[in-house]
């Protein structure tokens, strides 16, 4: 069987030929690199760009390492574990774990917030840069349909962060 980290590299590698990456072996730099090009050609009044970059490594990494299970569970392999492939379980129902780190620094993340005016739908601000809506929203305030889904069993992170704003009374 091949070993997670062949997986790992041969993953990157194509996401990086799929994003025209072709004289980088990093995505994380990539990104930044791409970022930065982005950024200095945006106006003002231009959209997120966010959407348009290639994932960080961590994402990349459980995605190749769920494709690579799905594609093993459909060849009729038993032999393989889910949870060491970009899967988490709970009340026997598999679950993609999306990243093993988070998709901006705190900083940043607490710096994104939405003035949608109804419901947060194609325009909020935090859905096109793939963030949750926060108590820092404006309408919103965090209790809208683009927040975390938190899945019975898992770590209650998202419900802390709650009871710390005040926003559960």
């Amino acid at each position: 069987m091949i070993c997670r980290e062949e997986v790992k590299e041969v993953g990157e590698d194509l996401i990086l030929k799929l994003y025209g990456c072709h004289n980088s072996n990093s995505l994380d730099v990539s990104r930044y690199a791409m970022y930065l090009k982005a950024v200095a050609r945006m106006s003002l009044k231009s959209k997120s760009i966010m959407a348009s970059l290639p994932p960080t490594s961590a994402a990349a990494k459980q995605h190749t390492f769920g494709t690579y299970y799905q594609v093993r569970k459909w060849l009729v392999y038993k032999d393989i574990n889910p949870m060491e492939w970009g899967w988490s379980i709970t009340n026997d129902t598999n679950y993609p774990i999306h990243s093993t780190k988070p998709l901006a620094p705190e900083k940043v993340i607490k710096l994104v917030s939405c003035n949608c005016k109804v419901l947060c739908k194609n325009n909020c601000s935090c859905l096109k840069a793939s963030l949750d809506c926060t108590a820092m929203c404006g309408v919103c305030r965090g209790c809208c349909a683009n927040v975390a889904i938190v899945h019975e069993g898992d770590p209650d992170e998202n419900m802390m962060d709650v009871q710390e704003t005040g926003l559960n009374n």
